[in-house]
């Protein structure tokens, strides 16, 4: 009879440290722009990280959905999917710096960035709950399947010359 099991408590203190551990990854994104600004990837300053962080991302979000789940396999998952998404996020700030300097609108695109950051993070607070609480892992395929195909887009439009490393 299921409606004898209990379910086991929800400990406030262990879903903090979850959270807290899972989110370290941003305030290490001042090392991310040094990263990024002085080592090319795959030949390219910026769309070698954005393939390669979007690509493991999306590869770690469907494997979160088919491992059994336990506090510490999410736990690794998520620390280095939150490391990825800060490395495609201070990437995608570099071109925006990039090309606002380009063009002598960099005031603009920041407070343009700001908003959609801040959007987005609003959004995807309101879908993430509600696919949270109506399919999980069909939600983290999801969220995979949706990083390939961003990786698709910044395969195809993203054109960028080639860098090589200087000899030191």
């Amino acid at each position: 009879n299921m409606t004898n099991m209990k379910t086991p408590p929800i400990n406030p203190y262990k879903i903090a440290a979850f959270f807290a551990i899972a989110s370290m990854a941003w305030y290490f994104k001042p090392l991310a722009g040094l990263l990024i600004d002085n080592f090319p990837l795959l030949g390219t300053r910026r769309k070698g990280y954005l393939v390669v962080s979007a690509l493991l991302a999306g590869v770690l979000w469907i494997f979160l959905a088919i491992i059994p789940t336990s506090y510490g396999s999410m736990l690794t998952l998520l620390v280095i999917i939150t490391i990825c998404i800060v490395i495609g996020h201070t990437t995608l700030g570099g071109m925006l710096v990039q090309c606002g300097q380009e063009y002598k609108v960099t005031g603009q695109m920041s407070a343009i960035r700001n908003a959609s950051d801040n959007l987005g993070i609003l959004l995807s607070a309101l879908v993430g709950g509600w696919i949270a609480s109506h399919f999980v892992r069909s939600g983290m395929a999801i969220a995979g399947v949706l990083l390939f195909v961003l990786v698709g887009f910044f395969v195809k439009f993203h054109h960028e010359p080639r860098v090589t490393i200087p000899s030191t």
